[in-house]
């Protein structure tokens, strides 16, 4: 029996991973608990390997090192800011991404071939949920329509509690599916459930009217087809360029739309103070920053002594700004430097790589972090934890696939 465990410890396993996936839609809960039983059952494996004197599988990714050492600064700065106990503490647990980094890079390069089986059923889940999440752009509509002015469309939010969080967690793994479709051989029943989940997602995402999602997914999707050939490109160029359309074509889409360049919107100008409020913030903390949770009393010192339009106190809309401003410039140095490394690695992956699955899984996490990087610019998708979770998951299967079948043949 003894000597069957590591064969067997793939069921706790699998069924760790089929918790996850299902959890990424719209259950942090899930994310958290899955993540907490696969680091549970990783330790207890390598516990069983060293005690049978057996030689651990564990490989370092490469971007360990990287993670844990900006994990680990988030907590210095906090500490080094002089919080609370209780505030240095919420720093440490608001790292726990490199810990999801470790544990789902293992798991993958442990089970490469077994886990992608999970692909057609995750790609159903994402298709209904958008279905549901289309629904309700439209439920204060009232059938049959009356005379006048169409109802107000609802922002899509899924599962999630709010609609930035569904955006950029859908508009990732709308970009993610998308280069596995440009880019796979594969003609049978899974390319066609990957073709009507894309689109499915794609519509969901019109309705979310979320403008710095759009921007980033008109920009992934249009690096994609710079990388990519074949008459699947010119699908989804005539896909976006149809949607774009019927965007233009529906008013309050349309508005929507066009406000992206209007800097007198609200939306616009509220960001932009908040941008000089954190920026200023951070620039008086130039090194080691407020620390993670100590900014609400800076920026309201900052108002008091420089009112603006709208005063508001909360995180900078922006991943670089609030890296900067909570962990100082060594925090932004330790956060572009780590997620650029990962996003040139899966360029040159994609580039690389003579394998067709090696290619897609690169081009959709290189795709995935474009949308995250470019979102992030307008809004703080680093400090969301369903959407970082998405962007660790991704890079993780990157990675350990990669290490695990390929690394020999990639370059």
């Amino acid at each position: 029996m003894l000597n069957q465990l590591p064969s067997l410890f793939f069921i706790p396993v699998f069924m760790c991973f089929l918790l996850m996936f299902f959890s990424i839609p719209g259950s942090i809960a899930g994310l958290e608990m899955s993540s907490f039983l696969l680091f549970c059952l990783l330790v207890l494996r390598e516990l069983y390997l060293k005690l049978n004197r057996q030689k651990s599988v564990f490989v370092a990714s490469g971007f360990h090192r990287y993670f844990l050492l900006l994990w680990l600064w988030i907590i210095i700065s906090s500490y080094l800011a002089g919080l609370s106990s209780s505030v240095v503490y919420d720093s440490f647990v608001s790292g726990r991404f490199a810990l999801v980094f470790i544990v789902v890079y293992t798991a993958i390069y442990m089970f490469p071939d077994k886990i992608r089986s999970l692909s057609p059923l995750f790609h159903i889940h994402f298709a209904w949920i958008a279905v549901y999440g289309t629904i309700q752009a439209f439920r204060a509509w009232e059938f049959p329509l009356g005379q006048g002015a169409l109802p107000e469309i609802i922002r899509v939010q899924g599962f999630f509690s709010n609609t930035m969080t569904y955006s950029y967690v859908f508009g990732m793994w709308f970009c993610f599916f998308m280069a596995n479709l440009i880019t796979s051989r594969q003609k049978n029943w899974k390319s066609i459930l990957l073709w009507l989940c894309c689109i499915l997602m794609g519509i969901s995402l019109i309705f979310t009217l979320t403008r710095g999602m759009w921007i980033a997914v008109l920009i992934s999707c249009g690096i994609i087809a710079l990388l990519s050939k074949g008459f699947k490109k010119k699908l989804m160029l005539a896909g976006l360029g149809l949607a774009m359309l019927v965007m233009l074509a529906t008013p309050s889409i349309r508005s929507r739309v066009l406000s992206s360049w209007d800097l007198n919107n609200t939306s616009n100008s509220m960001r932009m103070e908040i941008w000089k409020a954190h920026l200023s913030v951070g620039l008086d903390h130039f090194w080691t920053g407020t620390g993670t949770g100590g900014k609400a009393e800076k920026l309201k010192k900052y108002y008091e002594k420089n009112p603006g339009q709208y005063n508001i106190i909360s995180h900078a809309h922006n991943n670089y700004i609030e890296v900067f401003s909570s962990n100082g410039i060594i925090g932004l140095i330790l956060y572009v430097g780590l997620f650029l490394c990962l996003t040139i690695k899966s360029l040159q992956i994609y580039l690389a790589a003579q394998n067709n699955e090696l290619k897609k899984l690169a081009l959709g996490a290189f795709a995935a972090q474009l949308v995250f990087h470019i979102g992030g610019l307008t809004e703080c998708t680093f400090f969301d934890y369903e959407v970082v979770y998405s962007l660790i998951i991704i890079c993780a299967v990157l990675i350990g696939v990669y290490r695990s079948k390929y690394l020999p043949k990639a370059y």
